[in-house]
């Protein structure tokens, strides 16, 4: 298909696969799809994650391939190989008994698509932190500057971080693994990425609308797949718990501004045992605990 053929396509015509927060998928072919950005204003971010998947691609690392960039009735759009499968949150869904497994491979595949990528122009995961933390109504003054404080101190790196790296931004295809959904890639360290995972894996408050008990198993899910997560992260790299912890202190702070509303209360009373903890001269290293 030409790309002008692609300019004048009528996406009410075409059948919609997925939809997000960022974006709409539409089948183009049988092997290729096109994601379609909602606000054209984020223009410049569907391009970067475009820039990022075609980098990371070219090291061999598990990511769909991205064709070309786009604009679809004034949208920006790229156009992007097609996933038939199932995201590794389904599997676990159907197949509890082997959430070990998969919490194995979220591990591995963690640590080898953060990897530094030269020549690409991402935000510093330090620099949008400040910028969003600051902007979270939520968090009283002092939380904030005790927060902004831990960020000055931690370091700055060169890797590249999903941004949203969980189960459910894991495409299975006949047994080969694809991370999807780069659109709040940044650079930074590393470790900044695993906090926030192993954050969003453990903090499973409360959902509106589910059972008592559908929201027991999900908590007692959230507390194994995190656990073994974390555990299977130290069998490939040491993790320096201080720096761990202060990042999660970061990501917390992050949510509180854009995460979903009813996970924020539990994350602001997690930064509040943090500061009683640093207050009461409780070393850093223990703090990710008090999620």
């Amino acid at each position: 298909m030409y790309l002008l053929d692609l300019v004048m396509i009528e996406l009410n015509k075409i059948k919609l696969l997925a939809q997000g927060g960022q974006a709409e998928i539409y089948e183009l072919d049988n092997d290729k799809v096109i994601r379609v950005l909602r606000n054209v204003e984020e223009e410049e971010y569907l391009k970067a994650e475009m820039a990022t998947m075609q980098a990371l691609k070219k090291k061999n690392k598990a990511v769909p391939t991205v064709y070309e960039y786009t604009k679809i009735n004034g949208r920006p759009s790229i156009i992007m190989e097609r996933l038939k499968g199932d995201t590794m949150l389904d599997h676990i869904k159907k197949n509890p008994l082997q959430l070990f497994k998969y919490a194995e491979k979220l591990a591995s595949l963690h640590v080898d698509t953060t990897s530094s990528v030269e020549g690409l122009v991402l935000i510093l995961i330090n620099d949008r932190a400040a910028h969003l933390i600051q902007k979270a109504e939520m968090l009283d003054d002092d939380v904030k500057k005790f927060v902004l404080d831990i960020l000055k101190e931690l370091p700055k790196g060169m890797d590249v971080c999903h941004g949203d790296f969980h189960p459910g931004n894991i495409m299975i295809v006949d047994n080969k693994y694809y991370v999807i959904d780069w659109f709040g890639a940044t650079y930074g360290r590393k470790l900044s990425d695993i906090a926030h995972t192993y954050l969003i894996l453990r903090n499973t408050p409360k959902i509106p609308g589910i059972s008592k008990f559908q929201n027991y198993l999900i908590g007692i899910s959230g507390s194994i797949i995190s656990g073994k997560y974390l555990s299977a992260l130290e069998k490939i790299q040491s993790i320096d718990y201080s720096e761990f912890s202060r990042w999660m202190v970061i990501r917390a702070a992050e949510r509180v501004y854009y995460g979903m509303p009813f996970e924020k209360e539990a994350l602001v009373n997690f930064l509040k045992r943090c500061m009683r903890a640093q207050s009461g001269g409780v070393n850093p290293d223990g703090w990710w605990k008090l999620i």
